[in-house]
């Protein structure tokens, strides 16, 4: 039997149930803690002003509680260490929260066609010291490129593949992409910049309640960090525990053992606190126990879903897991040991790292696999991924200093245009785009291309490179706008086939002849978009 994620995917596997968008509803109530090392550790947090901790579980301080373009206020605290009955017992300065789930995250189910990857369900988030898989950008390999990656939250709509769907501040990168964030500090340097370390969406809970399974998480272990060399905090053995535990708090103020790591098949190579438990997907069968069980799937007959990884210096990585004797990395989701083929006691691969697009050391990375410290899988994908980039912010080479920090540059509007993306990125359905702030009674051009630019061109930036293909024409009429609907078939009548997996770019090029820098036109801000 193959780990499930390694399965080739068919194309009617991408024929999917309408997803929402990202800003809806489905993961309005974002979740998270940060890592003790990050600047926003110590500052007041937008709710209720008191110093965020790393073992906080904190959420957007937008106004709707969702992800949000920045620039953003701190987050704010939803939870508080001391309501997961966290103690200052020991001597152990400051607590710091490893993994986090409410108990009722989406289950993986086998008899789905595509039972482990439904693009977009799969999110997650690494340490700042991953390096990801070169592949089709906004991804863990274009944004660790500029010190930005650790701070966001990924998505994997396609075997191999990743794309970013939540940023750490909501600012454009030095990657140029942007897309919603959560008021995080980034980029910087290692231990310079919020790493998010824990993550829970589609909660189930009241923004600011206590939800009603608990609390299930983990805390941060004791032993030296192979890469830094700096010890870890040592909460859980702060708090009588390890940190392989998944410890649940069922109401505020204190907190039991749910499931201890000897049966998640942790801490069996070098004894107690020498596995940490890193990213926990849960969902829990009613009962409050955890029933260990050595199926493949307990959760299909009524017990509990467990799959959790493993941080970096764990005993348990390059054991051999229990189901096929893969090499355990810290970018592999596992699974509590299974009856399988190797025949180990230790957890099982269920999706191995390489399938989300991370770089290991069995895939021929040096010395360490990329890093993954928070996950979780959700009812309710993106629909659509769109970034746009290339804004004509006063970094840009604006070509007579009209600059627009949210769209491109000045045009004789006043403002720039901006180009935005609607619909799903879905090659079987509908996308299109639509150039607002234009000129009036003017023609507009939507092209794409393979690659992004960044080119002083007339009295805008081209955004767009390698070999570009004009889609469709359009005038903007009274209201200074156009909108080009079904974007692949208009590129399908262009010779262009758009597959799952592929990043196009696009752009709008528009007639304005009474333009700021008298070149006679302009262009929108660049439109990415990862098909699937």
């Amino acid at each position: 039997m193959q780990p499930l994620a390694l399965r080739m995917r068919s194309l009617s596997a991408l024929v999917l149930p309408a997803f929402l968008l990202l800003t809806s509803s489905a993961v309005a109530q974002v979740h998270f803690s940060i890592d003790r090392a990050g600047p926003t550790v110590g500052a007041p947090n937008s709710f209720s002003g008191f110093p965020i901790t790393p073992a906080d579980i904190l959420a957007p301080a937008t106004s709707t509680g969702a992800p949000a373009y920045g620039p953003l206020p701190v987050p704010g605290t939803v939870i508080p260490e001391a309501a997961l009955g966290l103690t200052a017992a020991g001597h152990v300065a400051i607590h710091e929260l490893d993994a986090l789930s409410y108990g009722v995250d989406r289950c993986f189910d086998p008899n789905q066609q595509d039972p482990v990857m439904s693009p977009f369900s799969l999110h997650f988030s690494v340490d700042e010291y991953a390096v990801g898989v070169a592949g089709s950008a906004v991804d863990v390999a274009s944004e660790s490129a500029v010190a930005d990656a650790c701070a966001d939250v990924f998505a994997s709509p396609l075997t191999g593949l990743n794309t970013g769907v939540i940023d750490g501040n909501g600012l454009p990168s030095g990657s140029g992409a942007v897309y919603p964030g959560v008021g995080l500090i980034e980029p910087g340097m290692a231990d310079g910049q919020d790493d998010l370390d824990a993550l829970d969406l589609e909660t189930g809970a009241d923004t600011h309640g206590f939800p009603g399974l608990g609390v299930f998480f983990s805390l941060d272990t004791s032993y030296v960090d192979p890469l830094t060399g700096s010890a870890h905090s040592a909460t859980a053995a702060s708090q009588g525990v390890v940190g392989g535990d998944i410890l649940l708090a069922t109401t505020p103020g204190s907190f039991s053992v749910y499931a201890p790591a000897t049966m998640l098949g942790l801490d069996l190579v070098d004894g107690p606190d020498s596995d940490d438990l890193d990213a926990l997907i849960l969902w829990e069968n009613g009962d409050g126990d955890y029933q260990p069980s050595h199926e493949m799937f307990p959760w299909m007959s009524g017990g509990d879903m467990v799959l959790f990884s493993v941080r970096r210096g764990s005993a348990v990585i390059g054991m051999p897991d229990s189901l096929m004797g893969m090499p355990i990395c810290e970018g592999d989701i596992l699974m509590p040991p299974v009856f399988g083929a190797a025949g180990t006691p230790f957890p099982a691969i269920l999706i191995p790292a390489e399938t989300l697009g991370l770089a290991t050391v069995r895939s021929g990375n040096a010395n360490y696999s990329d890093d993954l410290d928070a996950a979780d899988y959700v009812w309710l994908g993106p629909e659509l991924i769109s970034d746009e980039y290339c804004l004509c912010d006063t970094s840009a080479p604006a070509p007579c200093a009209n600059y627009d920090a949210t769209a491109g540059c000045v045009n004789s509007t006043g403002v720039g245009a901006r180009l935005a993306a609607a619909g799903s990125s879905s090659i079987m359905s509908t996308l299109s785009m639509t150039a607002s702030q234009l000129p009036t009674g003017q023609p507009g051009v939507l092209f794409t291309g393979p690659n992004p630019a960044l080119i002083p061109f007339k009295d805008g930036l081209l955004c767009v490179t390698g070999t570009i293909r004009r889609l469709s024409i359009g005038f903007s009429g009274a209201s200074g706008s156009i909108t080009y609907s079904g974007v692949v078939g208009l590129a399908a009548a262009k010779g262009l086939v758009i597959a799952p997996g592929d990043t196009w770019f696009f752009q709008t090029w528009f007639r304005d002849p009474g333009g700021p820098c008298s070149k006679g036109s302009n262009l929108t801000n660049g439109v990415s978009v990862l098909f699937w």
